[in-house]
């Protein structure tokens, strides 16, 4: 099969996707760019309060584990194993 050239390439048969928000922007003589900014902003915003919760749980999930060891020293091998495959680690 031969490369394609330049000239056989047809821009109205590329795959376009562009969002129905960023055609308002456009539409309401907004600049996209403003468009892309806000949703980067929003996006990062999301990920710091989702990876604060990821920290917190895992902090609770390595105190709740010291803490049954502590009240169930018997349970320490099963405990520390549970936390371990959880990605925490305790004392």
């Amino acid at each position: 099969m031969a490369a394609a050239t330049i000239e056989d390439v047809d821009a109205r048969r590329l795959p376009t996707h562009i969002p129905v928000e960023v055609i308002d922007y456009v539409e309401k003589s907004r600049n996209p760019d403003v468009y892309t900014r806000e949703f980067v902003e929003l996006v990062m915003r999301y990920n710091q309060q989702l990876k604060g919760r990821s920290e917190a749980f895992a902090s609770f999930r390595d105190i709740l584990g010291e803490q049954i060891v502590t009240a169930i020293p018997d349970m320490r091998d099963d405990v520390r194993r549970v936390v371990q495959a959880s990605g925490g680690d305790i004392g």
